[in-house]
């Protein structure tokens, strides 16, 4: 979702609903004899943007394209990796060095004798 604009929806959004003071008319007024009433429009317009700034990047998540891109690449190499890899996450056959120290310790004379 592009944040910018997720913002500038909420910014007009609030504009319409904005309570209009006697104030701010005057003010409004007071600053008309300096400029026109567009540049007035946009520098206020401008204000509030600047008290809404988003600090980070403009787009959260990952570009579509990006993602499939991605995922194209996972795909292939685990295709290839479990293609040209002997190995497979197991021991295989061969038992591990301490296998003779793991089997005396789960006999029940506590490994006093020799295996046969």
């Amino acid at each position: 979702a592009d944040v910018k604009d997720d913002m500038s929806k909420k910014l007009v959004k609030d504009i319409e609903e904005q309570k209009i003071y006697n104030q701010a008319a005057e003010l409004v007024q007071i600053l008309e004899e300096e400029m026109e009433l567009s540049q007035i429009t946009f520098k206020l317009m401008s204000m509030l943007m600047d008290g809404q700034k988003v600090h980070g990047p403009d787009k959260i998540g990952i570009d579509k394209r990006r993602l499939e891109k991605m995922l194209e690449n996972f795909k292939k190499n685990s295709r290839d990796r479990n293609k040209n890899s002997k190995y497979r996450g197991g021991r295989g056959g061969n038992r591990s060095r301490n296998s003779r120290s793991r089997d005396s310790r789960n006999r029940r004379d506590g490994g006093s004798q020799r295996r046969r």
